[in-house]
């Protein structure tokens, strides 16, 4: 059974309802622990912290940057490309790799519906914290509704509900940086050392997307990296440093 560290603040008088992950072990802390990670509920916010770091992260999708990525008059962004293409329909898309959320966030803002996974129960309880407070904003709350949070393993999809069809199939794989030039927001160093990097489980996650017979995969790669299972694509969309990878299938 996996568990997670969860700090009851003294600043807190109502917890999140962390109970309904029934497949987590939840040990509730009265102290910070000792070489730890952890979440913390303060002021209405889940953040995820560690005890020998000052980092901390949260998501929250009032913020500076993902409100430039969804403004309408904002250049499209290289996902969006990618995910589109030509299509000017509103898409069924399905994030196996759903993180802290700004690409589904970004992809439901554009009116898609997105069904989201996510497997590490920190990431997910604070994508679905972030969430909550969304559904909250009157400007955000629509975009919000659009995205379905599951709590599962992408690779044994049977753990979620009856897998509809979909037109596209988005993975965003954590992938080492390649340059010095290229490193990660120091924030998201959190992300990066909680989650780590398995080459191993971004193949059978892509194996995984294949086998749900979409119209298109697309997957997110450095932008030198190889392709992900060495599957040559149909088509890129290539960016400063990282690029989308795009598997276009004829369904019969």
């Amino acid at each position: 059974m996996q568990s997670i560290n969860y700090l009851i603040s003294h600043n807190t008088t109502i917890s999140p309802d962390l109970e309904m992950l029934k497949s987590i072990s939840i040990n509730r802390l009265s102290s910070i622990p000792k070489q730890l990670f952890y979440l913390e509920y303060e002021n209405d916010v889940l953040t995820l912290k560690h005890s020998d770091s000052t980092l901390t992260l949260c998501v929250d999708f009032n913020s500076h940057d993902i409100q430039n990525r969804i403004k309408p008059n904002t250049a499209k962004l290289d996902l969006i490309k990618a995910i589109e293409g030509k299509s000017k329909d509103k898409l069924s898309i399905l994030d196996m790799t759903a993180g802290l959320g700004q690409d589904s966030f970004s992809l439901a803002a554009r009116g898609h519906t997105i069904d989201a996974i996510e497997q590490n129960p920190y990431v997910f309880l604070l994508l679905q914290d972030g969430l909550r407070r969304a559904k909250e904003k009157s400007n955000l709350a629509v975009i919000a509704d659009r995205i379905s949070l599951y709590f599962a393993n992408s690779i044994r999809l049977d753990h979620v509900h009856q897998m509809a069809k979909y037109n596209v199939i988005y993975l965003d794989p954590m992938f080492p940086e390649r340059t010095k030039s290229a490193k990660v927001k120091k924030n998201m160093q959190l992300l990066h050392d909680l989650v780590g990097i398995d080459e191993q489980s971004n193949k059978l996650l892509f194996q995984q997307a294949k086998a749900l017979s979409p119209k298109k995969i697309v997957v997110k790669r450095p932008r030198l990296g190889d392709f992900i299972d060495h599957q040559k694509p149909t088509s890129q969309v290539i960016g400063k440093s990282s690029r989308f990878d795009v598997y276009a299938y004829s369904i019969g």
